[in-house]
This record gives C-alpha cells, structure tokens and sequence, in this order.
C-alpha cells in the first residue's frame, strides 16, 4: 500500500482543513515524520486506520473520539484517505457531523462512509452505507484486520516493543498475514489430510490383509496368491460347467414348454370334439323340435280350419234353431187362436140370441179390437206335415 494524499477536517488537534500530499514525499523512497510530543505525529496514522476499519491505532479510541474538541457544532468532522495498491487507486471517507433533531434544541451525530475505486471512466462508488461495510470492504482488499494493520503496517508508537516481545504463535499469525501464507497453510494442510488418509488406508489393508492370511492358513501374501490364482482357475472351470448346465437347463424348459403346449393342444382338441358332438346333439334335438313344431303348426292349422267350420255350422245351425223356434211360437199361437175360434163357435150355436143392438156393438168392439191386435202381432200360418217333419229333423240334428 503507497499513501498518495490524507485529508483532515476537525480531526484531533486538526481544526482547519489539512492536506497532506504524500507524492512529493514518496519520490525520496523513505520519509520522516518528526515533531514535538502531542504535535500530531500519531493522529495522522490514526486517520490513515479509521479511513480504512473505523478504529484508531491501537483501538482505544473511535472516531468520536477523534473529534476536534475546539470544533463547533456546524463543523464537520471528516478524513478522506487515497492510497495506491498495485495499479489501483482508492479512496476511503469517513465524515461525522452534527445537527439539531426537528422540533427540538438537541443535537444528534450523523454519519458518513463510502469508499471508491479510480477506473478508466472515473471514481466508482465500491461500497457505502454502514460502517462495517466500508470496513468489511478494507479487510477483504488489505487482507489485515485493524489489529494487524496497526502491528505490520503501521506500527503505532510505542506497540514496536509489543511485536518484538510477542511469543512465537502471535508472530507466526502477523508473519503467515503478512506475507500471504494462507494459500501455503492450506496446502499443508490438505497434504496432511491426505497423508492421514493414506496412513489409515495403508492400515486398513494390513488389517484385511492379516485376517485373509489367518483365514485361508497361508504365511505370506505370496502364498495366498498361489492359492488364489488356484481358486480363480477353479472358479473358471466352475463358470464353464455353470454356463453349459445353463444351456442345457435352459434346452429343458425349451422342452418343457413343448410338452405343454403340445399337452394344451391335445387337451384343446378334445374339448373341441367333445363340443362338437354337443353341438351335433343340440342340432338333431333342435331339428327334431323343429319338426315337431312344424307338425304342430300343421296341425293347428287344420284345428283352425275345423274350428271355422264348425264355427261358421254352429252359427247356421243357431240361425236354424232361431227360425225353427220362431216357427214353433208361431204355429203354437196359430193353434191357440183356431181353437179359441172354435170355442168360440160352438158357444155361439149353443147360446140364445142376444139383442141386435147389443150383440151387434159388441161383435163391432171385438172386431174392432181384433183388428187392433191383428194390426200389432204378426200373422200366424198354420203348419203342413212337412213343416213339422222338418221341425223335428232340426231337432235331431241340435240333440246330436
């Protein structure tokens, strides 16, 4: 790390805005910086490690406390540090200031921390915010805590004594820091590791090793070679006859699968056949059914055809009785009325003249009154010998 230039501003006894150009120095390789006790001499490294990790040399004091006791209250306490690393320009800022809360006549402390990075196009903004960003940002470019900057870099007065008289574990963690020995430290390590595994290994196979010598009786490892390239050829002829029994097992299920198949077929047969002859069955059944039913239907036909003859002579036969009855009423009332005219007759001959008046009225009412009946029932026909003949064949042929 090159100082380049360090700003102050009401930073310890640096009231006024001071400017400390560190190129005119740097051209000489070696600078001094001299003066009496108190004149400022170790404030400037103390503002070269607040710029960088917020902590004084020698951490007992913070940047509150590097304040400008002098300074007014508008004054801004502020360090602005450039260095040089490499061929890399950075500039760290820290600022402090004070002002009044809202509405109030108190003072609150605010402040400031950014650092920057000079690139081709001008400063980048590299990290802000809290301080411990800025910090953080420090420690990760530097690769020194505050601690070790203040014991390799910057060496604060009187803490040379400190470094000279720390035992060998606080050097050897300033020396490994200072020259980069974390790289070196964990290759070692990774070597270590790996010889620890290398050990346990080597172990782990004695171990095996011994127990397969006690295992299969042999003294040295030449021995249980011997006896296991004996095993590997038995092991080899074993493989041989294992493979050919394979082949051969697996020609008997070829076999076997034959068989069954040849068994499924055979069975399959059978029971086509035995279905067949079910089949033959169920058809010379159905045909004699058919035949049956054929007859049947024949049969019914000609019922039918009897039924509607007999039905169609039944129907004559019930108009015959009808007409014969018909007849019958007839020539029965024909018979009634010629014997009432016969009564009729004989009791006029036997019975003595009436008045003339008289019998005449009354001979006209019954005429009159015979007329009126002859005039509402039919007129009776006396029957022959052959209507009673015929009468009485219908009569035979309805008992029959």
């Amino acid at each position: 790390m090159r100082p380049i230039r360090l700003e102050l501003s009401a930073f310890g006894p640096y009231l006024e805005h001071t400017v400390i150009d560190f190129e005119k120095l740097n051209e000489a390789g070696l600078f001094l910086i001299t003066g009496q006790t108190g004149g400022g001499k170790t404030t400037l490294l103390d503002a070269m490690s607040i710029a960088l990790f917020y902590k004084s040399t020698g951490g007992r004091r913070t940047f509150q406390d590097m304040r400008c006791l002098a300074a007014a209250d508008s004054d801004r306490t502020e360090v602005v540090y450039h260095f040089a690393l490499g061929e890399d320009e950075y500039c760290f800022r820290r600022a402090l200031y004070r002002r009044k809360k809202r509405g109030s006549d108190d003072f609150i402390t605010e402040e400031e921390n950014e650092c920057k990075r000079r690139t081709a196009d001008g400063w980048a903004l590299a990290a802000s915010g809290a301080a411990r960003n800025v910090t953080g940002y420090a420690e990760n470019l530097l690769s020194l805590t505050a601690e070790q900057f203040s014991q390799v870099i910057v060496l604060p007065q009187g803490k040379f004594m400190q470094l000279l008289r720390a035992n060998s574990t606080e050097k050897a963690a300033i020396l490994k820091t200072l020259f980069s020995c974390e790289l070196w430290e964990r290759i070692a390590m990774k070597f270590t590791e790996r010889q620890k595994k290398l050990y346990a290994k080597r172990e782990t196979c004695e171990t095996k090793l011994k127990s397969l010598l006690e295992k299969h009786g042999a003294e040295t490892a030449e021995a249980l070679a011997v006896q296991t390239e004996a095993l590997r050829s038995e092991c080899a002829r074993t493989e041989k006859a294992l493979a050919a029994a394979k082949e051969a097992l697996t020609l008997a299920q070829k076999q076997y699968t034959r068989a069954l198949q040849f068994e499924q077929c055979q069975k399959a047969e059978t029971d086509a056949e035995a279905q067949l002859k079910t089949a033959e069955t169920r058809a010379a059944s159905a045909k004699a059914q058919y035949t049956r039913a054929e007859q049947n239907r024949a049969g019914l036909t000609k019922l039918t055809a009897e039924k509607d003859t007999l039905l169609k002579r039944s129907e004559q036969l019930r108009a015959e009785q009808e007409r014969s009855l018909q007849k019958e009423q007839l020539l029965k009332r024909t018979a009634r009325r010629g014997g009432a005219r016969a009564r009729r007759a004989e009791a006029g001959r036997g019975r003595p003249p009436k008045a003339a008046g008289g019998a005449a009225a009354h001979r006209g009412r019954r005429s009159i009154h015979r007329k009126g009946r002859c005039r509402k029932r039919p007129a009776r026909v006396a029957l022959t010998d052959a209507d009673h003949l015929k009468r009485t064949a219908c009569r035979a042929e309805n008992a029959q």
